[in-house]
Formats: structure tokens, C-alpha cells, sequence
């Protein structure tokens, strides 16, 4: 199992914690920092250390999230792997029901499930609204084909079979800026048939100091949008969408990346790319997104803003009652 981290000690004992309070106790743990190391992370780790399972290491340098990601799965020489972002959590069965569900389905590469979304105090604020799959493997071209349109997998919930990663051709690929862990779980649908769980067993953390607050995708997801269609097309066309729902997607990933460009004040590369939007699909010139990126031309700032306060009130929902 691994944790990377980087800058942000309060969590990681939450994190630590829930990995050793696994049921299933077969485990070792690496928490793996992205940084020089040496600081308040490693001072929080330090008592865990007497624990043989686990290891700490840090890289000594700022990676970013995709290497140490590849690191860690590159360093693992056990049969599964389990990465949990350092803000996340695990209930106690999570590492035992995959593992159960993967030695009685060989030929499964990862097994996932659900989560449910907890604030920076750790209580619960919402939950995952849970696949409308049937529980167990699936149609390896039904679920690619589903995960080209959405990313089904949440980060805490997978657990991969070591093998999985290689036949996939290697791990976590930093190309894809913001996006990465979608390829990779892209690339090992490809390479093997997946399981689906309906249970939700994970703490997925929100948060206004995740990268994902600050982070402007639309550039990320159409370069993600062209990476798959390559891979369907090479897969076979029971991979691959249908062409009227390829032409959706690609308008909307235009005009997304043509806000970001909007939003950061430049405005040729977001007119180019709102005009590639409305040739893809006429329609999508009349889509809200394609009228925020009209208001970013005129006022960067004010999109900027409104885009903030919107990711702020997703990430800070009511609690329920």
C-alpha cells in the first residue's frame, strides 16, 4: 500500500490509521512524501516507523503527484496495490473485500467501489451517487466506452493487481496534467476486465486546498478526450463511442479549454478554440459555457472569480440532517 503526500501533515495520521486498521493485516505500507523530507511530515510518520509494515521515504525533491505516483507502483513487489491520497481514508474491510473479490476473479486487473465525501474536520457531507453498474466484473467495451464519458473510479476506492499495471504499459503518465490517474485507470481497463463493488467503504476529503480548487482541466480533458479515442480505436469498436456522442464531448472540451484560456486572459487561443467548438457541434454555440467563455473575453476576473466561488460551494456542501 502507499501514501504519497506532500505538505500536509494534519492529515496524514488519518490516513496512516486507517491503512493499519485494515482488517485484512497482510500489508505493507509505504508513505512516500514528495519533497525534501526531513519537516512536519516527517515528524508525523515517525511513530508509525516502529511498525516493521511500514516505511517511509521521501524523494528528496518536488516530483508532482503523477511521478511519485509511478514510484510507488514501480517500488511495490506485492500482488495488489493500494494508493490513498494522504487527505483520504479507508474503512476497515476496504483492503479485504478486494482482495476476496480479486482471488475469485483472476482474471479481473482492479476491483473498485464507492465513497463518501467528508470535509477538512472529517465529517460526513455527501457520498458518491454510486455506478448504474451490476455489481461484479463487467463488459470490458460497455465499461470503457462509460469510462471514456466519465471517470466512475474514485481515487480511494481501487485496489490493482501489480500485473494490471504492467500490462497496462506502466503507471500514471504526467503528460496528462490534472488527469493523470483517468488515463491510467483508462489504460487499465483496457489491459484487463474490471469489478465493480456497490459498497461504500472510502473518505473521500474536499477541500479548498486541493490542486483540484485551483485547477483549470479544460486543456487536460481534450488531451485525454484524443488519447482514449486513439486507444478505442486500437481496441476494437466495441470500444469506441458512438460518433454523434464523440462529437459532443469534443465541443464541450473545446469550449471548456477555450475558458480556461478565457480565464487566464488569452483571448485568441480562447476565440480559436471556441470557434473549433462551434464547428465540431453548431449547437454548442449557444450552450452556457460557450456564453461564460464570451464573459471571460471581456472580463478574465469575473469568470475567474465566479468559477472559484462555484468549486467553493461543490466542495462545502449543506451537511445533511
Amino acid at each position: 500500500m502507499g501514501i504519497p503526500t506532500h505538505g500536509r501533515p494534519g492529515f496524514v495520521t488519518e490516513a496512516i490509521e486507517s491503512v493499519l486498521g485494515q482488517t485484512y493485516q497482510e500489508l505493507r505500507l509505504l508513505v512516500a512524501e514528495d519533497g525534501t523530507g526531513g519537516g512536519e511530515i516527517a515528524a508525523a510518520v515517525e511513530p508509525y516507523l516502529s511498525d516493521p509494515r511500514v516505511r517511509y521515504e521521501p524523494w528528496g525533491e518536488h516530483l508532482g503527484a503523477a511521478r511519485t505516483m509511478a514510484r510507488i507502483v514501480e517500488g511495490a513487489s506485492g500482488e495488489y496495490v493500494g494508493i490513498l491520497h494522504d487527505d483520504d481514508r479507508w474503512y476497515p474491510e476496504w483492503l479485504e473485500r478486494r482482495v476476496v473479490f480479486l482471488e475469485e476473479h483472476p482474471d479481473c486487473g482492479m476491483a473498485f467501489g464507492e465513497h463518501l465525501d467528508i470535509d477538512e474536520t472529517g465529517a460526513t457531507v455527501g457520498r458518491s451517487r454510486g455506478c448504474e453498474l451490476a455489481p461484479g466484473p463487467q463488459d470490458r467495451g460497455g465499461f470503457f466506452r462509460a469510462m471514456q464519458r466519465h471517470n466512475l473510479i474514485g481515487t480511494p476506492t481501487v485496489l490493482v493487481r501489480r500485473s494490471a499495471y504492467e500490462l497496462a504499459g506502466g503507471p500514471f503518465d504526467e503528460r496528462f496534467e490534472l488527469v493523470w490517474d483517468w488515463e491510467m485507470m483508462l489504460r487499465l481497463a483496457l489491459a484487463a476486465p474490471v469489478g465493480y463493488l456497490p459498497v461504500w467503504d472510502a473518505d473521500y476529503r474536499t477541500h479548498t486546498h486541493q490542486i483540484s480548487a485551483r485547477a483549470r482541466r479544460g486543456r487536460a480533458y481534450l488531451a485525454l478526450f484524443e488519447a482514449t479515442g486513439a486507444m478505442a480505436k486500437r481496441a476494437g469498436p466495441e470500444f469506441e463511442l458512438d460518433p454523434e456522442k464523440r462529437r459532443r464531448m469534443y465541443a464541450r472540451h473545446l469550449l471548456s479549454a477555450a475558458l480556461d484560456e478565457a480565464e487566464q486572459g488569452h483571448r485568441q487561443a480562447a476565440l480559436r478554440l471556441l470557434r473549433s467548438g462551434a464547428r465540431a457541434r453548431p449547437r454548442a454555440a449557444l450552450s452556457p459555457v460557450a456564453g461564460a467563455v464570451a464573459l471571460g473575453l471581456v472580463s478574465p476576473r469575473l469568470v475567474a472569480a465566479t468559477r472559484q466561488r462555484v468549486y467553493t460551494k461543490r466542495v462545502r456542501p449543506e451537511r445533511p440532517a
